[in-house]
C-alpha cells in the first residue's frame, strides 16, 4: 500500500472518531451521583444523600430503625423495605406517597403539607401523627394500640380499629370519630367531635363533656354554661383546664368530691353553684376560679389545708359550720392542736385549737379567733393589709404574702414558736419594710427590721422591701433563706431586688450561692469569713455576669496592717524567685487600678536598692539574682484612697 493510500485511511480514522466524540458527548453524560443512606454506628438510618424524587429504602441497609429529616429534599415518593423496629419522619414537605413495611412498631409522622392518603401495615402498635393538613384518608391496622393524631385539618372521619388502648386527638376540627370500647385512656380538646361506644366502660361522653367510669368529670365543654350531669360524683383535677368560656357552673346534688385543681383554670367563671352535698375539697381545688363568691354546705367531711389556695373571692359555709371547717368572722378555720412540754407533769400535753386556712380578701386587719394557733401558706395572701398584727396566741406562721403588696410592717406576738422562713423567701410580700417581735417571745427577736433567734446568732429573714440591712455584730449564722428572692412581683412582671447587706466579723455561715442573687453592694471586714465569702460570691459563682460591688468597714491603714511580707530571701546568682506575700480576704492585690476590676482595693510595686546584686520585676515581684551581695527589696501597697505602707525585704545572692 502506498504511503499516501496509508495517510489517506489515516485521516478517514481520525476524522470518524472525532466526529463520534462530538455527536455523542451530549447525549452520554456523566450518571449522576448514586442515593445511598446514612447509618450512625448506634443503628439508626439519619440521612438520605444525593435523594431523587422517588426513593426505595432497601431491606440491606443495616440500620435498626430510621429517623428522617426529609425538609426540601425533593423526594415525592419514599418507599420503605426491610424490617425497622421504628420509623420517625418529619419536615418532608415535599412528599406526596409514602409506602412503610409490616411490623414496624412506632411510627411517628411530623409536619407533611401534602401527604394525603396513608396505609399502616398490621404490626404497628404505637402510631403519631402530627401536622398533616392535607390528610383525607388513614387506613389503621387490628394490631395498634396507642393512636395519636393532631393538626389534621383535612380528616372528616377515620375508623379506629378495634383492641386500641389509647387515642389522643387535638387541633383536628373536622375529625369525627367512634372510640372502641377497649380505649381505657382517651383526651380531646373537643369532645363535641367524639362518640364513644355504648360498650366502652371506661368513659362517656355527655354535653361536649367527658366523663370517667367512676362518675367524674374529667375534662370540661369549653363553652358558657358547664351544666354537670345529675348522678356524676366528683371533679378531677385539671377538668376546667383551657376551658376559659365558662362562665357558669352547676353542679348537681350528687356532686360529692372536689380533686386537687378540680376548678383550677375556670379563671372567668363568675357564678358558681356547689353541690349541696359536698363532703371532701382537697388541695387548690378552688385555685384560680374567678367566682366572687363559693358559698360551701354544712355537710362537709373534709377539706384540705389548701383548698383555697389561689383564691382570692370570699367563701361562706351554709350555717358557718361543717364537720371539716368552721366560719368564724372572715376567716374559714380547721380544727388543730399543739404539744407543750410541761415542767410540773415533766410530760408533753397536747392542747386543741385551730388553723385559719382562708381569709377574706377585703379585710384590711386580721382579726382571729382566740384559739387560732396557726395561718395556713395562702390564708391571708392578697389581703390588703399595710399592717399586719398577727395576735396572741398563733404559734406557727407558714403565710405567703406574695399579693399582699401594700404590706410593709409585719407585728408577729409573744405567742409564735415557728416562723416559715422558705415560704417568707418565696413569697413575701415584695414592699415589707420591717418585722418586730414582742419582747415576750422567746424564739425571735429584731434588728434593723430583720428577724433572727432570741439570741440574734441566726438570721431568718430580711424584708424584701428593705434595700439597706445591717446584720447584728453576734449573728453566726445567715440561713439559706434569709435573702429572699432576688425577683418579686405579680405573675406578669417581676421586679428584680438590689440589697446592699452589712456583714460583721462574727459570720461564720452564708446562704447557699444560689439563693444570694438579691446582693448587689456588701459591706464587709478585711480578712474575715464574710470578706471571703462574698469575694467568692462574686468572682466565682456570680462572676462578670452579676458582679457583687462590696467595700470594707475597716480603714485603709486597718487593711494595710494585715498584709505580710517575708522579712528575707535568700537565692542563688542566676536564679530567680517571686516575693510571696499574704493579705487579707477580699483584698483584690494587683499591678495596678483598672475599671474593669469592680473591687480592686490595692496596687503593689517593687523596687531594688542594690540592682548590680538583685533585681525585682516591678509588678510581678519576681527577683533575679545577679551577683553575690545583699540588697534590699522595696515592696509598696498603694489604697485605692491613696492610703500607703511600704516594706522592707532583706534579699541575700549566693554564688
Amino acid at each position: 500500500m502506498s504511503r499516501s493510500v496509508r495517510k489517506a485511511i489515516a485521516f478517514i480514522t481520525f476524522l470518524a472518531m472525532a466526529i463520534q466524540t462530538f455527536v455523542f458527548s451530549d447525549v452520554m453524560p456523566a450518571s449522576a451521583a448514586e442515593t445511598t443512606f446514612t447509618v450512625e454506628e448506634w443503628g439508626c438510618l439519619s440521612e438520605i444523600v444525593n435523594p431523587t424524587e422517588n426513593v426505595t429504602i432497601p431491606s440491606d441497609t443495616g440500620a435498626d430503625y430510621i429517623s428522617l429529616y426529609l425538609y426540601n429534599s425533593g423526594i415525592k415518593s419514599l418507599t420503605i423495605k426491610g424490617e425497622y423496629s421504628s420509623v420517625y419522619i418529619s419536615a418532608a414537605n415535599e412528599l406526596e406517597e409514602l409506602i412503610i413495611p409490616k411490623n414496624v412498631s412506632s411510627i411517628t409522622l411530623v409536619s407533611m403539607d401534602k401527604l394525603t392518603d396513608l396505609k399502616i401495615g398490621n404490626g404497628c402498635d404505637n402510631l403519631y401523627l402530627y401536622n398533616l393538613p392535607s390528610i383525607t384518608s388513614v387506613t389503621l391496622p387490628d394490631s395498634l394500640s396507642i393512636l395519636s393524631v393532631s393538626g389534621m385539618d383535612g380528616m372528616k372521619t377515620m375508623r379506629l380499629n378495634k383492641g386500641l388502648e389509647t387515642y389522643r386527638q387535638s387541633a383536628c376540627p373536622n375529625l369525627k370519630v367512634t372510640v372502641p370500647a377497649t380505649v381505657s385512656s382517651l383526651s380531646c380538646d373537643d369532645y363535641s367531635l367524639i362518640t364513644i361506644d355504648k360498650n366502652n366502660p371506661y368513659f362517656e361522653v355527655y354535653d361536649g363533656s367527658l366523663y370517667d367510669s367512676e362518675k367524674f368529670l374529667v375534662t370540661a365543654a369549653d363553652k358558657a354554661t358547664l351544666n354537670i350531669k345529675e348522678g356524676t360524683l366528683g371533679i378531677r383535677c385539671d377538668a376546667l383546664c383551657g376551658a376559659y368560656a365558662i362562665t357558669t357552673i352547676n353542679m348537681p346534688d350528687s356532686l360529692l368530691y372536689l380533686d386537687g385543681y378540680a376548678l383550677g383554670g375556670g379563671v372567668n367563671v363568675k357564678k358558681l353553684k356547689v353541690s349541696k352535698n359536698l363532703i371532701s375539697i382537697q388541695s387548690y381545688a378552688f385555685c384560680g376560679i374567678g367566682a366572687d363568691t363559693i358559698k360551701l354546705p354544712s355537710t362537709l367531711e373534709y377539706v384540705d389545708s389548701a383548698a383555697f389556695n389561689g383564691y382570692y373571692g370570699s367563701v361562706s359555709i351554709d350555717g358557718d359550720y361543717s364537720e371539716a371547717i368552721i366560719k368564724d368572722g372572715a376567716g374559714i378555720y380547721k380544727a388543730d392542736y399543739y404539744y407543750d412540754y410541761d415542767t410540773e407533769k415533766q410530760d408533753w400535753v397536747k392542747h386543741d385549737g385551730y388553723s385559719l386556712i382562708f381569709y377574706a380578701k377585703n379585710k384590711t386587719k386580721l382579726d382571729l379567733r382566740s384559739d387560732c394557733i396557726q395561718i395556713e401558706e395562702d390564708a391571708i395572701n392578697g389581703c390588703p393589709f399595710t399592717t399586719l398584727d398577727v395576735p396572741e396566741g398563733v404559734r406557727h406562721f407558714s403565710a405567703r404574702l406574695g399579693e399582699c403588696t401594700k404590706l410593709k410592717t409585719i407585728n408577729l406576738p409573744a405567742s409564735l414558736k415557728y416562723f416559715d422562713d422558705y415560704e417568707a423567701y418565696y413569697y413575701s410580700a415584695p414592699n415589707l419594710q420591717k418585722y418586730t417581735v414582742d419582747s415576750e417571745n422567746t424564739e425571735y427577736a429584731t434588728y434593723d427590721g430583720c428577724l433572727y433567734s432570741k439570741d440574734k446568732e441566726i438570721l431568718y429573714t430580711i424584708p424584701v422591701g428593705k434595700a439597706d440591712v445591717t446584720v447584728v455584730r453576734g449573728c453566726v449564722t445567715m440561713r439559706s433563706y434569709c435573702l429572699g428572692s432576688a425577683y418579686y412581683g405579680d405573675y406578669d412582671y417581676d421586679i428584680g431586688r438590689h440589697v446592699t447587706v452589712e456583714l460583721p466579723a462574727t459570720v461564720r455561715a452564708f446562704p447557699d450561692y444560689y439563693y444570694c442573687e438579691a446582693i448587689d453592694f456588701a459591706r464587709v471586714t478585711s480578712g474575715t469569713t464574710s470578706a471571703e465569702w462574698i469575694y467568692n460570691l462574686s468572682t466565682e459563682y456570680r462572676g462578670s455576669w452579676n458582679p457583687i460591688t462590696y467595700s470594707f468597714t475597716d480603714t485603709s491603714k486597718e487593711v494595710l496592717s494585715k498584709i505580710a511580707m517575708p522579712d528575707q530571701i535568700t537565692l542563688k546568682k542566676g536564679k530567680t524567685t517571686e516575693i510571696r506575700y499574704t493579705y487579707p480576704s477580699g483584698l483584690q492585690i494587683v499591678t495596678g487600678l483598672d475599671a474593669s476590676y469592680n473591687n480592686t482595693f490595692a496596687k503593689v510595686t517593687f523596687k531594688s536598692t542594690k540592682k548590680k546584686v538583685a533585681k525585682v520585676d516591678k509588678y510581678t515581684g519576681v527577683i533575679t539574682g545577679v551577683k553575690k551581695g545583699s540588697a534590699t527589696i522595696k515592696a509598696t501597697v498603694e489604697m485605692a484612697d491613696g492610703t500607703k505602707k511600704t516594706f522592707k525585704i532583706k534579699v541575700k545572692v549566693k554564688k
